[in-house]
């Protein structure tokens, strides 16, 4: 009798354990993201961090305008653009948004969400000091904006797109729109 129990035991915790799902795959389906960091982040403002611990997860977070093809070192996919238009000399872009674009909120991603980011990044203000803002030197105006010699930069008609902007290539924030961030917290 004990055998048989035992043996109905051990045949159920068998089949339990077969049916046991992953960390990875429980986290896929509460879209939880997990990144294999060695450490934890000092913050996830893509304007003021500038560790690699920060910036993996950032990257997984945000995406731009273009996201870089994986197969091909210097070419761009669409990211929130859809598509983007030069004109003839190349010095000015029109980038025309994915109308699915949408935050983890919900609420549609718009030019003006852009043109806010990167005059943010560039803002010559001493309490958002963005460590990388020579990043976005290549626009026009964008290192006199930053140094506080010039007033305007990224401006365009509409700011619900599309928007010229001068020499905008393609955005350095990559990442994966479907997720979300529900919290963090320091350890």
């Amino acid at each position: 009798m004990f055998r048989n129990a035992f043996i109905t035991i051990l045949t159920c915790l068998i089949f339990v354990s077969c049916e046991r799902r992953s960390d990875v795959e429980i986290a896929n389906e509460e879209n939880i993201l997990i990144i294999g960091n060695s450490g934890e982040p000092k913050g996830l403002d893509p304007h003021l961090v500038s560790g690699v611990l920060e910036s993996n997860i950032i990257r997984a977070l945000f995406e731009g305008l273009c996201v870089e093809d994986p197969d091909k070192d210097s070419s761009s996919l669409p990211g929130v653009a859809k598509k983007w238009t030069p004109n003839e000399d190349s010095t000015e872009w029109i980038f025309e948004l994915n109308p699915e674009a949408k935050w983890s909120d919900g609420v549609p991603v718009t030019a003006h969400d852009f043109v806010f980011s990167y005059r943010r990044l560039l803002s010559p203000d001493p309490d958002w000091p963005a460590e990388y803002a020579e990043m976005l030197y290549f626009l026009k105006n964008g290192e006199a904006y930053h140094r506080s010699h010039f007033g305007n930069i990224l401006c365009g008609n509409d700011p619900d797109f599309p928007v010229k902007w001068e020499i905008l290539k393609k955005s350095n924030f990559k990442g994966d729109p479907k997720l979300k961030l529900s919290n963090f917290t320091d350890k």
